[in-house]
């Protein structure tokens, strides 16, 4: 399953919402329902539909914003307490609007709208929601982690090509530092994402992909930043093709939970790193404060998806060494 999401990254802009689809899909899935070929989406705002109990089913109203790429989507994905309901979205009324981006993130309406008994599926609200929750952070991660890559990339083609004094921009000490500085955000948001998606396929609800939504986060803030400093006044031009990533990342860094939402705001899921965790992803020493007295393998350690043990040093008893 992680490796779907290795599609995500890609140099384009849909006119539908790929990474909702397969949001949609994986979560039918684990309902016990069956998947759909239809082009879907999925509301992840706060607002709530209202249902009103009739003879063979429900009166359905309300109002749901920003709902992703809803004018090119057939069905919309909805969870309302304990009930999921997949609603056609012909039966709604719709107000265009869009993001940072330019991304369609429409304005739906439902106005007593009519729904079978048999179209209900019943759910378990707060795993739901988590699931959804995590699901949505992690595809945005790694859509994230690709247009990371590509500013990159437009960064690195300018610096080679635009000449300034009778040389490149590139042979200029400071560029080639933010230039350093660019691709070391860009290396540890793809580290980042890579580990999260190789993550979900064990425990969808991983520290990892906490962990990776606030670092691309983070990635995405510093990297746009400096994209737009080495290109200059040509790469806030609608005509140059940066913005189309810079404002993405813009866009897409406040969905689904900026860093503030997962690392330190009132949300029940926020990161909670254990003391040992830290000290290993700070260090990188393994575990040995907890390995004094010896033993081969004591206890194993999994951090970003990396797994580390500690052992005795055949060359120097006493001496502890770190394996990954």
């Amino acid at each position: 399953m992680p490796s779907a999401f290795y599609v995500l990254p890609v140099n384009i802009r849909p006119l539908f919402p790929l990474a909702e689809v397969y949001i949609v899909n994986w979560l039918l899935k684990d309902i016990g329902e069956q998947v759909t070929e239809e082009i879907v989406t999925v509301s992840c705002s706060d607002e709530k539909l209202q249902l009103e109990k009739k003879e063979n089913g429900f009166l359905i109203s309300g109002t749901l914003k920003d709902v992703p790429y809803a004018r090119f989507a057939q069905k919309l994905l909805v969870l309302t307490g304990e009930i999921a309901i997949l609603l056609d979205l012909k039966k709604a009324e719709m107000k265009h609007g869009q993001n940072l981006a330019g991304e369609a993130r429409d304005e739906v309406y439902f106005c007593n709208v009519f729904v079978e008994n048999g179209q209900l599926i019943s759910v378990q609200k707060k795993q739901t929601e988590k699931k959804l929750r995590y699901l949505g952070a992690l595809t945005r991660t790694v859509m994230m982690a690709g247009a990371l890559e590509r500013i990159l990339e437009l960064a690195v083609n300018y610096a080679k090509g635009r000449e300034q004094f009778a040389r490149p921009l590139h042979r200029f000490q400071v560029v080639q530092q933010q230039l350093a500085l660019l691709a070391g955000e860009v290396a540890a948001a793809g580290i980042a994402a890579e580990y999260a998606a190789t993550s979900y396929g064990g425990n969808p609800f991983s520290k990892e992909i906490a962990l990776a939504k606030v670092r691309v986060n983070e990635a995405a803030g510093k990297a746009s930043a400096i994209a737009h400093q080495v290109l200059a006044a040509i790469g806030f031009t609608h005509e140059h093709t940066l913005h189309h990533s810079t404002r993405r990342l813009r866009a897409w860094r406040d969905e689904y939970g900026t860093e503030t939402d997962w690392g330190l705001g009132n949300s029940t899921d926020r990161i909670i790193i254990t003391n040992e965790e830290l000290r290993i992803v700070v260090t990188g020493d393994g575990c040995r404060k907890s390995f004094r007295k010896g033993g081969i393998i004591d206890e194993r350690f999994t951090f970003f998806g990396r797994k580390q043990y500690c052992k005795n040093s055949a060359e120097s008893p006493g001496k502890f060494e770190c394996v990954q």
